[in-house]
C-alpha cells in the first residue's frame, strides 16, 4: 500500500431507504364480475381450492383503502356524572367554593381615615362668612370653592368677554366693563348671568328664581293705566307693549365677575320712614332674613318703576365704587330710551350692607322705597 494513499473513513450515519414501487402495500383488486355475492369475495385466501375454482374477475384498477372498522362495543358503561362536583377535602361544591372565593377577593379592606369621638368642630370663615368643618373633606372642599367665588369673583370665559366687550354699557380706562342681560340676549349669556345668581343667592341666603321667571315679560303699567284712563269704564284693555321682568347687570373685572345687580320691573313700594315721623300714621317694620336691623315703612304703597332685587360685590372688591356703578348703569339702561328717576327706584328687603349702600346712593337715611319680594 501507497504510504501517500489516505485511509478510507468510515461513517456511521443513518442512511435514508429508498422506497421503491415494490415496497408499496399491494392495492386491492376490485371485482368486476357481476352476480357474485359479497361474502364469496370476503373469504379466506388461505384455501387453494376456493382460489382455484372460483370463476371470480378482478380488475387491477386502483380502489381506495376502506376505513377501519370500528371496534365492538365495550359492554362496561361509564360511571354516571352529576352537575356538582365536589371537593374532596371540605366536601364542598367546587362551583360555590369558587364563587366564594370571589366574592371575598371583591370586598374592599375598611381603613379608619379619621377618628370620630362623636363631636365635630364647626368654624366659621371671617372673609366668606360661611360655616364649615374643616375634619370633613367633603365640607372643607366646598368651603374653599365657595370661599375663592365668593372673595375673588365668579370665573367668566375669556372668549366669551372678548366677544361682548364691544356691547359693554359702561366701562373705565381700566378695562373694566358691565354688561346687561334680558330675555333677549343670547342663551350663552342668559347661561352665565344664571351662573353667577346663583353664587349671590347663596350669599345673600335669598331664594332662588326660576329661569321661566327670570326672563319673563310683564306688561307696561304705564301703557294700561293710560288705556284705562282713555276707554270707557268696564271695556277690557289690552296692553300696548311688554317689557323684560328681570334684568341682570355684571361688572367685569379682568376675567371675572365681580359684581351683579339684578333689578326688577315694579309698579308699587313703601316709604322708609325717618324715627321721628315713625310716631305718626299707620307704619310697619321691615326687617330682611340677613339684616339684624329693621326700618319702619309706611303701609300705604307709592308708585315705582323699577326694584332692586339683589346687589352683589364680591369681597376682594368692596369698596370700589362698584355697586354704584351697577345702581347708575340699571337706572339709565332698565327701560330702553328712558331714565329711571332715583324717587321710582326701590330695594328689596336690604342687608345691613344693603341698608348702607341705599343711604349713600339717594343721599338720605329715609324717604326711599322699599317693597317686599
Amino acid at each position: 500500500m501507497d504510504s501517500t494513499t489516505k485511509p478510507i473513513l468510515k461513517t456511521y450515519s443513518r442512511q435514508r431507504k429508498r422506497r421503491t414501487p415494490d415496497d408499496e402495500p399491494p392495492l386491492k383488486r376490485r371485482c368486476i364480475q357481476s352476480g357474485i355475492s359479497l361474502q364469496q369475495i370476503e373469504e379466506p385466501q388461505s384455501s387453494s381450492s376456493h382460489r382455484s375454482s372460483s370463476p371470480r374477475i378482478f380488475s387491477d384498477a386502483n380502489v381506495p383503502e376502506s376505513p377501519p372498522s370500528s371496534p365492538p362495543s365495550s359492554q362496561t358503561t361509564s360511571p354516571k356524572t352529576t352537575d356538582t362536583i365536589y371537593d374532596k377535602t371540605q366536601r364542598i361544591p367546587l362551583l360555590e367554593r369558587s364563587q366564594t372565593l370571589l366574592n371575598k377577593s371583591k370586598r374592599k379592606s375598611l381603613v379608619q381615615l379619621k377618628i370620630d369621638l362623636g363631636w365635630q368642630t364647626r368654624k366659621l370663615c371671617k372673609d366668606c362668612g360661611m360655616e364649615y368643618i374643616p375634619s370633613d373633606t367633603e365640607d372643607a372642599a366646598v368651603h374653599k370653592k365657595f370661599h375663592t367665588t365668593n372673595l375673588g369673583g365668579v370665573d367668566m370665559d375669556k372668549a366669551y368677554l372678548d366677544q361682548r366687550r364691544a356691547n359693554a354699557i359702561w366701562s373705565n380706562d381700566q378695562g373694566d366693563f358691565i354688561l346687561a342681560i334680558g330675555r333677549k340676549s343670547s342663551l350663552a349669556s342668559r347661561k352665565r348671568a344664571i351662573k353667577v345668581l346663583t353664587v349671590v343667592n347663596a350669599e345673600l341666603h335669598a331664594v332662588a328664581i326660576s329661569d321661566e321667571d327670570l326672563w319673563s315679560e310683564v306688561s307696561r303699567a304705564s301703557d294700561v293705566e293710560q288705556q284705562q284712563q282713555q276707554q270707557p269704564a268696564g271695556t277690557s284693555t289690552k296692553p300696548l307693549g311688554t317689557l323684560d321682568r328681570f334684568k341682570a347687570f355684571l361688572y367685569i373685572k379682568g376675567q371675572k365677575c365681580v359684581g351683579m345687580c339684578l333689578a326688577e320691573s315694579l309698579s308699587k313700594a313703601c316709604t322708609v320712614l325717618a324715627p321721628e315721623d315713625a310716631a305718626s300714621g299707620i307704619n310697619q317694620p321691615l326687617s330682611s332674613p340677613a339684616s339684624t336691623s329693621s326700618m319702619i315703612v309706611s303701609t300705604k304703597p307709592e308708585k315705582a318703576m323699577m326694584g332692586i332685587s339683589r346687589i352683589w360685590t364680591s369681597g376682594a372688591h368692596r369698596k370700589a365704587n362698584v355697586a354704584r356703578n351697577l345702581l347708575d348703569c340699571a337706572v339709565d339702561n332698565f327701560l330702553y330710551g328712558l331714565k329711571v328717576p332715583k324717587s321710582l327706584v326701590a330695594f328689596s328687603q336690604p342687608t345691613d350692607s344693603g341698608f348702607n349702600l341705599a343711604r349713600k346712593w339717594f343721599g338720605q337715611d329715609s324717604g326711599w322705597h322699599v317693597y317686599v319680594n
